[in-house]
């Protein structure tokens, strides 16, 4: 595996107590990755070594030995099935932790009598189940990165996406310190298919941008001043707009995408202006935009859409039954308010 720099392909956000967290799909090598914990896949043979792609990466590259795994959390009268962490020393690891999550093949299930995908539910359990009792311990991280677990023993794609994000977004609303979940795909050549599969385990509906000659030439307007302007083309601004370019240069247009990639946007030109001019950041958007409204730093209709965008996005995280208010959800003509928003924010950091 040759390394490649991380792109976000698509993102969901979680709304917890300790505030808002991220679930990423990232097209890139994990064994690049800046996460503090690492948990990759292998099978759950007991008599055999660790085999994989991934595994053998990581021994290649980062000079890892796996020979030593200590249990953290296993199936009940399958010890060799569960989530385990890799002794130290890590040889290269840059990370804090390197977990190895081992799932048995579909074809390999012979004594559990349920149905595969149970138990990969139950395999996937341990692994946020191990995060959540090592920070009962004090024992924290910030960031998860895994690859899609068992993406290549058989597993239906679009189940194991569901299963993910659904373990994943549970950990997130609960545990105090973990920000951010990145799933790591390294084929591009299989983008799609798992973008869509995450697209649609949320639930989300695409809208053809064809059919809306505002909505049309919105996007295109987006795209000309995302392309055009040096800012948004370089160091850690570029990622951020790589998937808002993928998002919107797509013919079916996921609003609660671009609404959610509208917001993480904002939270960068925010950052951004707060660290230019030295101003004390408050830690949330909210009162980070209200901020440089007071201050006078931003115009008030900027600061408006700033916080247009923020509200969008962060609608996009709720589901339908943990509301009262109407509408439950946001609407296909609300995608035109997102647009609007999202251009006179791209135009005013483009001339800032």
């Amino acid at each position: 595996m040759e390394q490649v720099s991380k792109v976000l392909a698509n993102t969901t956000t979680v709304e917890s107590p300790s505030g808002l967290r991220s679930i990423n799909l990232c097209l890139g090598d994990i064994c690049s990755s800046d996460d503090e914990v690492v948990a990759i896949s292998s099978h759950a043979d007991p008599f055999n070594s660790l085999t994989g792609m991934v595994v053998s990466s990581f021994i290649a590259r980062l000079n890892v030995d796996f020979k030593i795994l200590y249990p953290l959390l296993t199936l009940p009268g399958h010890s060799s099935v569960g989530t385990f962490q890799v002794a130290s020393p890590l040889g290269k690891f840059p990370g804090k932790a390197l977990f190895v999550v081992r799932v048995p093949g579909v074809e390999t299930i012979r004594d559990f009598a349920v149905d595969p995908l149970e138990v990969y539910d139950d395999v996937v359990w341990t692994l946020f189940g191990s995060l959540a009792a090592l920070e009962q311990k004090d024992v924290v991280f910030s960031s998860l990165a895994l690859p899609l677990l068992a993406g290549r023993r058989g597993y239906p794609g679009q189940k194991i996406m569901e299963i993910l994000l659904k373990r994943a977004t549970t950990w997130l609303k609960t545990s105090r310190n973990m920000k951010d979940v990145n799933f790591y795909l390294y084929e591009e050549s299989s983008l799609g298919n798992w973008n869509e599969a995450m697209n649609q385990a949320l639930g989300r509906k695409a809208i053809d941008s064809a059919k809306g000659s505002v909505v049309q030439a919105l996007r295109e307007e987006i795209l000309v001043l995302l392309k055009g302007c040096s800012k948004f083309n370089q160091g850690e601004m570029a990622a951020h707009i790589a998937p808002i370019l993928t998002a919107l240069q797509d013919k079916k247009i996921y609003l609660q995408l671009v609404s959610t990639l509208g917001r993480k946007l904002v939270e960068v030109i925010v950052g951004r202006i707060i660290s230019e001019r030295s101003l004390v950041n408050k830690g949330q958007l909210v009162h980070n935009i209200t901020m440089l409204n007071y201050e006078q730093v931003v115009a008030p209709w900027i600061t408006s859409h700033f916080h247009a965008l923020r509200v969008f996005g962060n609608e996009a995280v709720h589901a339908k039954n943990e509301v009262r208010y109407k509408p439950k959800e946001l609407r296909d003509e609300d995608l035109v308010a997102v647009l609007t928003s999202l251009r006179s924010v791209v135009q005013f950091y483009a001339e800032w």
